[in-house]
């Protein structure tokens, strides 16, 4: 009784603070799985699963909200909040080395007991601020063809201001061990520009990401350079898929009842690393985007998304204009830009049954949509996610079928492609593809997490078949003559396992392994985190 009394007092004095927290969570951290679980099964409201990041306060609000319904995931629960919290941390300075702290500290080092908050560097903490920083080092073991270490030293710290201010900023330095170019599949490398350092043997790459958000009586505003999802696909959005390497924008967001608003301007490279290396000059490119999203009921969301990349300018003043509509104005402007839009919508259809849609269109004639006229550019997704049991020591099963039209994403002006870095932003296999994705996941225990997947992607070739293509160089031959698929087909089937592993506080093991059944090639990874 007397420790329900003060986890009630705890949350009266630092609820405000717990909840207004708006420091993002990694977009591969499996508390992503555990609240999409929960969400499907009808413990949580559907709409925490139509856009990512999620926040630590948001987080931290829904682990209450489970936590209050006598959820069958106690265990799981306690573990997230002892990551996320910040009801440990102390008036005045704090960091580990204190003497009065040293005992504990070893024993959080060796523990995987919840009983132990995640510990931070260096902490403060007065009456209207609270402030923390981390270390973390990554050690990474990849085997693809030969053997290859990564080494990712990473420095972060948040500070919260006022109960309304949110300062967040990460730094992360990655080794690759060995010379150019870096292989494919390294996790961390999203086509960064590297540098290879012959007195060492190393080559560097980094990645920077940062946030301010200010959260106001009637708006959120936020300026940001984070990883970002629009969608119910946690992998595979055709609308923003966190593909390419964050990006600068500044956000503003209101949320009124069921209905909320999100309005985004960012600021994308123009070109891959190495070519904007070697300009003199560098054109300017930018992405001006917004989001609508209704509940229409408890278990049934449906969202509308509207999307403009346009460059050789600095701002375009109708595109800051969160309200206004990008369609018309992008025609009263010249029709110079590339304009994207989006439907989408989840339906819980059952407690454990979600059922979701995306329909995204670069440019479509609806009179020849089911003709085969090059100008049909879109993706159509469609999927399942099924929870079938109340623990989750068995599998939960998810299966998506994407389709991507031959030149969708591409532009005429090849500065207004739907990229970044030359990476694509929305359906990672691009234009051209089709893709069956099968996954299952399961919590063998509340530290460890395990994930099997089978991917079956068919990747047509030619022009229209990469988001950078420029459609003038479409062939007027084929222009109703354009299929589902053109060109040379190559098909892609691959397995993999995922294990993510929480030895302590401190101390995380991940590793995956995929097997490619047409080239019988075998990859894999292991990687070994320590967070201080």
């Amino acid at each position: 009784m007397l420790t329900k009394v003060f986890y009630i007092i705890l949350q009266l004095i630092f609820g405000t603070i717990l909840f207004s927290q708006h420091v993002p969570i990694e977009l591969d951290h499996p508390i992503y799985l555990f609240i999409r679980q929960e969400i499907a099964k009808g413990n949580l409201d559907i709409n925490y699963n139509t856009s990512t990041p999620l926040y630590r306060g948001t987080v931290l609000k829904l682990l209450g909200e489970l936590e209050r319904k006598s959820s069958f995931q106690t265990r799981l629960i306690n573990r997230f909040k002892s990551e996320f919290t910040i009801n440990q941390i102390e008036d005045g300075i704090g960091y580990p080395w204190k003497e009065e702290k040293l005992a504990t500290a070893f024993r959080t080092q060796i523990s995987s007991s919840n009983n132990y908050y995640e510990p931070h560097i260096l902490t403060f903490k007065d009456s209207q601020n609270i402030f923390w920083a981390d270390l973390e080092e990554k050690i990474t073991f990849k085997y693809l063809k030969e053997s290859h270490r990564i080494y990712r030293d990473r420095f972060s710290f948040s500070l919260f201001v006022d109960r309304t201010i949110t300062i967040h900023t990460d730094f992360r330095m990655n080794r690759f061990i060995g010379s150019l170019p870096i292989p494919d599949k390294i996790s961390d490398y999203k086509e960064q520009w590297v540098e290879y350092y012959p007195e060492v043997n190393w080559s560097i790459w980094y990645d920077d990401r940062s946030l301010i958000h200010y959260e106001g009586k009637y708006l959120d505003i936020e300026l940001s350079k984070t990883p970002l999802t629009w969608g119910h696909s946690p992998n595979h959005s055709p609308i923003f898929s966190s593909n390419t390497a964050p990006f600068p924008f500044i956000g503003i967001e209101k949320t009124l009842n069921r209905v909320r608003f999100k309005s985004i301007h960012g600021f994308l490279l123009p070109f891959d690393t190495n070519k904007i290396h070697n300009m003199n000059s560098v054109p300017e490119k930018n992405i001006a985007a917004h989001r609508l999203e209704i509940d229409f009921t408890s278990n049934f969301t449906a969202s509308f998304s509207e999307m403009v990349v346009y460059g050789g300018r600095r701002f375009e003043m109708e595109y800051l204009l969160p309200l206004n509509w990008f369609w018309g104005s992008e025609h009263n402007l010249g029709d110079r830009d590339n304009i994207l839009m989006a439907v989408d919508y989840s339906w819980r259809i059952n407690p454990g049954l979600i059922f979701h849609q995306t329909l995204l269109w670069d440019e479509l004639d609806w009179t020849k949509l089911f003709k085969s006229w090059w100008g049909n550019k879109f993706v159509f997704q469609t999927g399942v996610y099924w929870v079938p049991f109340s623990s989750p020591k068995y599998p939960d099963f998810r299966i998506e079928w994407t389709q991507s039209r031959p030149w969708v994403y591409t532009h005429n002006d090849s500065l207004a492609t739907y990229t970044s870095g030359g990476n694509g932003l929305g359906f990672p296999y691009g234009p051209n593809s089709q893709m069956l994705f099968i996954e299952m996941n399961s919590w063998p225990s509340y530290n460890s997490q395990l994930t099997f997947s089978v991917s079956y992607i068919k990747k047509g070739s030619g022009p229209g078949s990469s988001p950078n293509d420029n459609y003038n160089f479409n062939d007027p031959f084929m222009d109703v003559e354009t299929h589902m698929l053109m060109g040379e087909i190559n098909t892609l089937l691959t397995y993999g396992f995922n294990m993510n592993y929480r030895l302590t506080a401190l101390i995380s093991l991940a590793s995956y392994i995929t097997y490619n059944i047409k080239k019988e090639e075998l990859s894999g990874q292991l990687a070994l985190l320590l967070n201080y």
